[in-house]
């Protein structure tokens, strides 16, 4: 009971005194008070307005750094797609200009032929070989000519299922029989290649007239590859006074250590 008493009377005072102080102030005699409070109250309150505003220009100014730094990502992605298909073009632009050349076939017939990619240099500097990626499923088999943009590259030396050795006709022991097109009795003569590149055609006769710039094209005569294939142009003639033959240099039109792709004559 004293206790409820006690609350009871807690209550009455704060009540009393609740009631005292809308009677002060309603009379203005509490204004010098709230002045005191406001005046001490102000830099805080300049205080709590500064660190809000900052607060709120540093989330703006994270806000529009995160979405910079997306746009910025995005960018890149599309400058990179870009750039790969500039590439893709370029290349799809280099394998029509190769076609393009590929069209002078030296009059073997487009069925007859084999496209294959080169995928191999033969890295020794004494024997001229590239690997293609076309074997004997693909109906490659050994002996068979290789040519590119119409003039003879080699002849296939070995086959596996998948790939083929080409033999190039600028090794030093590649031969061919081959005749000069241009010369009034088209002479003929062997070709084989030199170290360092380059080919030399010997075994002209003497009494032949083989003049710098004749063509000079295989004659198809004893092997599998055909008649009429170019091998390369005479740059020089020399004509041996105490000798049986003369010999020409050839210069060909194949820029061997650049091939992409050449073409096998499946059919002389």
């Amino acid at each position: 009971m004293k206790r409820g008493r006690s609350v009871q009377r807690k209550i009455l005072g704060l009540m009393a005194i609740g009631l005292l102080l809308v009677a002060l102030g309603s009379a203005g005699l509490l204004r010098p008070v709230q002045s005191g409070v406001a005046t001490i109250g102000a830099p805080f309150a300049g205080i709590l307005s500064k660190m809000s505003a900052s607060t709120s220009g540093w989330l703006t100014a994270a806000t529009s750094i995160g979405g910079l730094a997306k746009e910025n990502q995005q960018l890149r992605s599309e400058v990179a797609d870009l750039k790969q298909r500039l590439s893709q073009e370029v290349e799809v632009a280099a394998q029509n200009d190769e076609l393009r050349k590929q069209l002078n076939l030296g009059g073997v017939r487009p069925d007859k032929l084999i496209g294959a990619e080169v995928i191999g240099y033969q890295p020794d500097n004494f024997r001229q070989f590239i690997t293609i990626g076309r074997g004997s499923t693909d109906g490659v088999r050994s002996g068979m000519a290789v040519i590119s943009q119409g003039a003879l590259v080699g002849t296939v030396q070995e086959v596996t299922p998948t790939t083929a050795k080409v033999f190039l006709v600028i090794d030093p022991t590649f031969r061919v029989t081959a005749l000069d097109q241009d010369a009034p009795n088209r002479p003929t003569g062997t070709i084989y290649g030199q170290i360092g590149g380059g080919l030399v055609m010997d075994k002209i006769a003497q009494t032949e007239t083989v003049s710098p710039g004749d063509t000079v094209v295989t004659a198809g005569t004893g092997s599998e590859i055909p008649k009429g294939l170019i091998i390369g142009k005479v740059q020089t003639v020399e004509r041996r006074d105490n000798g049986v033959f003369q010999v020409a240099q050839v210069t060909s039109g194949v820029a061997f250590n650049r091939l992409e792709v050449v073409y096998v004559v499946s059919q002389p």
